[in-house]
């Protein structure tokens, strides 16, 4: 089984902006280019069940991030990957893990790819709140700060680990 893994993207940068070949593996069926305005937006813990959980590829095109990879297996439920990311900068993340990400600069943009196709009913969130280790890291980025946190109402209305585990695991 693979594991979550950082990998980098050369980007090269003139008066124009900059461009980032990124290299592509795996059967990708669609790409997601997410934009963020604002500095301390959390997307997720975002994943799909079945036949249409998806392996993803999140590359950094703009700003940075921390990224979330929580395992769904049973043998290592719980433990959470945490990178770091600017620019040019990569995650793989399994199809047996839960993601999210928290933008550390407004207007960061992501792009990412996924080997299957989106299906509202087999997508699931677990609540960050629920997870020590990223509200840890979370309150750490926005310790002194006056902003609150940009997060969907779909993402508040996740799944606690507690009733993941009640109702999907077992």
């Amino acid at each position: 089984m693979l594991e979550p893994f950082q990998t980098d993207t050369p980007v090269f940068k003139d008066h124009r902006g900059c461009f980032a070949p990124i290299q592509l593996y795996g059967d990708w069926v669609q790409t997601n280019i997410s934009i963020s305005d604002n500095i301390f937006t959390f997307r997720g813990l975002h994943f799909q069940t079945g036949e249409f959980a998806q392996r993803k590829k999140l590359t950094v095109i703009r700003g940075s991030l921390i990224d979330f990879c929580m395992d769904l297996r049973p043998e290592t439920y719980g433990n959470v990957y945490q990178f770091y990311l600017n620019p040019g900068q990569s995650v793989f993340v399994p199809n047996h893990f839960a993601h999210g990400f928290l933008t550390l600069k407004s207007g960061t943009i992501v792009n990412y790819l996924v080997d299957a196709p989106y299906s509202k009913i087999h997508e699931l969130s677990i609540d960050y709140r629920s997870v020590p280790d990223v509200v840890e890291t979370i309150d750490k980025y926005m310790a002194g700060w006056e902003i609150e946190l940009t997060i969907s109402d779909k993402d508040i209305k996740g799944l606690t680990l507690k009733e993941y585990e009640q109702t999907i695991r077992y």
